[in-house]
């Protein structure tokens, strides 16, 4: 029997900021023990270290990457105990969604398991606590109550925040434990290489960070181009303007929506799929299309929609936007999606999805 490690998960848009800030997790929203059933398979979700307790980068104190070390510890506990619950060692399988996506691809590179943090972020934390910075610094903060350091987390992403950023204050430090280097040279250096690879979006990901928003929901062009200069640089007109070609009749926060589902979740999907694919390597490339009839808020098939439809939890979901109200249509979609993702955990491959081929008309897969 095969297992499947998710690499963590990531929440519906409600609870997006309780998950980042919190670590906590649903067991109803990712119970994976139906998933399991369909494809006789274990699957293993593990909690792992978020926020200040996991992405505080304070390496002299021995914080660095802490979140990705806990991901690592429970690759090894699967190799050591994994197989008294029916599992093969030998047979893993690691996923995720969202962040947790990141994750899984950064635990299939990572030798060592086979973004960027700024200093100037933990600073500003350590003078939200009040804590001195230097050799008393772990002391300090082992002295506060964990309360009190996801309060000041808090604090810090209000000062942070800006329009159109839908990064948390603190992420994995690139270079650091667990991401030793940039995902595109590991790709470059074939760290990738001979592993079977199920990759995809949904194909409006970007508007649960957005929809609700009023602020970007009466964004000008001028506005959108504004904010997406400072991110993008100069190249952000020519990709402002592409969507807009393609959307005539979408609004600038629609355009503004369009381009950030794909510089944040589309984009690198699509080249690490297609250099896979390149190396001759079995690499399975989907896009998930379901959108609730209705679609009051214009989400569209939005971030975390594929959830239910992968795990069967529907009813953890009730009066969901992004899902609305689930009728035996959807289910059997769940079905079909959550048995082609167990038939990959199995056999590395799935029935009747051609694998995914660069400019063809195979390249993707559509859900829904």
């Amino acid at each position: 029997m095969r297992e499947a490690v998710q690499a963590g998960p990531a929440v519906p848009q409600a609870a997006s900021r309780l998950e980042r800030v919190m670590g906590t997790r649903v067991p109803d929203w990712y119970d994976g023990g139906k998933l399991a059933a369909l494809g006789d398979i274990v699957v293993v979700t593990a909690n792992y270290r978020v926020g200040p307790l996991g992405y505080l980068y304070l390496p002299e104190i021995g914080a660095a990457n802490l979140g990705p070390q806990d991901q690592a510890a429970v690759l090894r506990w699967v190799r050591d105990n994994v197989a008294s619950f029916g599992g093969d060692p030998r047979n893993v399988t690691v996923g995720g969604q969202s962040a947790a996506a990141y994750s899984a691809l950064s635990l299939a590179l990572d030798p060592q398991t086979t973004g960027l943090v700024t200093a100037e972020n933990a600073e500003a934390y350590l003078r939200l606590l009040d804590a001195p910075a230097g050799a008393d610094t772990a002391k300090a903060l082992r002295a506060l109550s964990v309360e009190q350091l996801l309060s000041a987390y808090g604090r810090l992403a209000g000062l942070l925040a800006r329009p159109g950023n839908a990064a948390p204050p603190m992420y994995p430090v690139l270079g650091g434990p667990g991401l030793p280097c940039a995902w595109q040279r590991a790709l470059a250096d074939g760290a990738l290489e001979d592993k079977a690879l199920l990759i995809g979006t949904t194909r409006d990901e970007a508007t649960a960070f957005f929809a609700f928003d009023p602020r970007m929901q009466r964004l000008t062009s001028v506005g959108a181009l504004d904010i997406l200069t400072g991110q993008m640089g100069e190249q952000a007109h020519e990709v402002y303007q592409r969507h807009a070609a393609r959307l005539p009749q979408a609004t600038p926060a629609q355009i503004f929506t369009a381009v950030q589902t794909g510089e944040l979740f589309r984009n690198g999907s699509l080249q690490i799929a297609d250099h896979h694919a390149v190396g001759g390597n079995a690499t399975y490339l989907y896009q998930f299309d379901y959108q609730p009839a209705e679609d009051e808020h214009a989400l569209g098939a939005t971030h975390c929609v594929e959830l239910p439809f992968l795990l069967n939890t529907f009813d953890a979901y009730p009066h969901s936007p992004m899902l609305g109200t689930p009728t035996d249509v959807e289910r059997a979609l769940g079905r079909t999606f959550a048995t082609a993702v167990a038939e990959f955990v199995t056999t590395g491959s799935v029935y009747g999805w051609p694998p995914s081929a660069p400019t063809t008309t195979t390249r993707i897969r559509y859900v829904g």
